[in-house]
């Protein structure tokens, strides 16, 4: 996800520095519009501020991201930046046939992580895991919400004092309800 916040940044840059200079080749449409209509610095103004708005948000993924860089790039022979505690254990990684076999058969990062002996890679399994609790609770907050704006929108539930605590403790659960044996 890094990547992508990058990568993103980095194209509204881009596009604003072009449009400055009148270069509308990434804006077809606006390339296809006279040229007295288009007011290139509205579209400037726009642009930063939604780069201004996207380093703020994406701020907390900044502080984590050398976090995520130690995670997705193991494999990478470079240790002599990476932290103390995993610098051996990256080294131990790279080093194993066994380990490095295992890792064209996943279909993510998740699933390798997984397979890595904890005993063996305490260090870099736990950081993993870190990485991914980030983006896992987040997942678990976004569907929990989603949930309770059904809940509200939908059946008209006023969602205050037990009623609300209910639906929180039954939507964030992963029991599965069992109507028959209750009934």
């Amino acid at each position: 996800m890094e990547d992508h916040v990058r990568a993103f940044e980095a194209k509204l840059i881009l596009w604003e520095k072009q449009l400055y200079k009148g270069n509308l080749v990434h804006f077809p449409h606006l390339a296809q519009c006279d040229a007295a209509l288009v007011d290139t610095k509205e579209c400037i103004s726009v642009l930063s501020t939604m780069r201004n708005e996207f380093f703020l948000r994406f701020t907390d993924v900044r502080s984590h991201s050398q976090e995520f860089k130690i995670v997705s790039t193991s494999f990478e022979f470079f240790y002599d930046d990476d932290p103390f505690d995993v610098q051996l254990e990256k080294i131990e990684l790279q080093a194993s046939d066994v380990l490095l076999s295992k890792f064209p058969s996943c279909t993510n990062l998740i699933d390798f992580y997984r397979q890595l002996p904890h005993a063996q890679l305490p260090m870099l399994v736990a950081r993993a895991k870190r990485v991914i609790a980030i983006f896992g609770s987040t997942y678990s907050c976004e569907k929990l919400f989603s949930k309770i704006n059904f809940c509200k929108n939908n059946l008209r539930f006023q969602l205050i004092g037990n009623r609300l605590n209910d639906i929180l403790l039954l939507n964030s659960s992963s029991l599965e309800l069992d109507i028959a044996s209750v009934s």
